[in-house]
This record gives C-alpha cells, sequence and structure tokens, in this order.
C-alpha cells in the first residue's frame, strides 16, 4: 500500500473464520492498522450461507461468549489502535431495547478486554460463562 491513507480493518469475525494466521498480522506494518471490529461468536462456520449470513449481520456474541481468540487476535496488532464494538444482536435487542445492549456490550467487552494479553504479556483467557445477565424485560 503506497497510499498515506490506506489501511486495514481487521474484523475478529472474519478473521477467525478465514483461517488467517496471528502470525501474518504480526509481520505487517504497525502504520496500516486503524482500528479492529471486535466481537465474538463459535470459530466454526455455520455449515449454511443462510446461517453465515445470519450471525455476520444479526447475532453475533459479545467478547468471552463464543469460542474465537479474541485476545490472541488483537495481541498480534498494535495495541494502541481502537476498538469498534460491532456486535449486532437483533433477538437481545428486541428483548431488552438498544441502550441496554448497548451497555451491555461494552462492560462485557472491557471485562473482557481490558486486561487483554500483548505480545509483551502474554496471559491465557480466562474460561467459563458469559459474564453478563441481561435485565428482565
Amino acid at each position: 500500500m503506497n497510499r498515506y491513507n490506506a489501511a486495514m480493518l481487521i474484523d475478529i469475525l472474519h478473521m477467525a473464520r478465514s483461517n488467517s494466521s496471528c502470525d501474518d498480522l504480526a509481520r505487517l506494518p504497525r502504520e496500516w492498522f486503524r482500528f479492529a471490529h471486535v466481537c465474538d461468536a463459535e470459530q466454526q462456520c455455520p455449515s449454511t450461507i443462510e446461517a453465515i449470513i445470519r450471525t455476520a449481520r444479526d447475532e453475533r456474541l459479545f467478547p468471552g461468549e463464543g469460542t474465537i481468540d479474541i485476545r490472541g487476535i488483537l495481541a498480534c496488532m498494535p495495541e494502541d489502535i481502537p476498538y469498534s464494538l460491532e456486535i449486532p444482536r437483533i433477538a437481545l435487542t428486541r428483548a431488552v431495547g438498544p441502550e441496554e445492549v448497548a451497555r451491555l456490550a461494552i462492560r462485557v467487552a472491557q471485562n473482557h478486554l481490558d486486561d487483554r494479553p500483548t505480545r509483551r504479556s502474554p496471559r491465557p483467557a480466562p474460561v467459563g460463562a458469559p459474564v453478563y445477565a441481561p435485565a428482565a424485560p
């Protein structure tokens, strides 16, 4: 990329399901990275195109709810780039409303990512159930 305004956007869902390598990410020039789309899902890609589209557009998971190594992928990228939460949750939004989903997304993402490993200090991700409980409608 020989353009000052060209950059890469790493979408965690697509990075994980494309069998791309974290080593490949780590070798790219730091200035190519501007931000990352963060979400979680099952690492295994659904078997139908309809299910793939539904996950990507309507029902991604909060960080820590799925099986994607979010922390590992982010550790291969520059530490100072911003994260954009791309977590459409149609069913949950219908149940609790968009403001509550936004609050949950931010809280869960912060809890999961605040102590994310870096290349200098790797830590395993915690194992366990989702870290949120939606409010009753």
